[in-house]
């Protein structure tokens, strides 16, 4: 598994690299554009490189074959959550980021 399956975001994996290598990666993002652009592919594979066991984070190059690799590709990774727009929304509701009331540290 390699970057190459994903097309046409050569430079968004470059700024990645770079911002892994500086130490500069935050915690959350929000991958944002046209339906059909690769958001969800290029997260995903984002997601397999930085929780990769077999190769270096800095490396940002999942091997595809490891545990975390494989939970990444089921969605069943207990550090990854995806949050998408409900079909009946126009929007992201913010208690998909913060938790419902309930749920949410005070």
């Amino acid at each position: 598994m390699s970057w190459q399956e994903v097309r046409g975001h050569d430079r968004q994996v470059d700024w990645f690299r770079q911002a892994v290598r500086r130490g500069r990666l935050a915690s959350t993002f929000l991958f944002v554009g046209p339906s059909g652009i690769g958001k969800r592919t290029f997260a995903l594979k984002l997601a397999q490189a930085l929780l990769c066991e077999r190769n270096p984070e800095s490396e940002l190059e999942p091997c595809g074959a490891c545990e975390a690799c494989q939970q990444v590709a089921a969605g069943t990774h207990p550090d990854l959550e995806m949050v998408s727009r409900p079909e009946d929304k126009n929007f992201i509701p913010i208690e998909s980021f913060i938790g419902d009331r309930e749920h949410r540290m005070r």
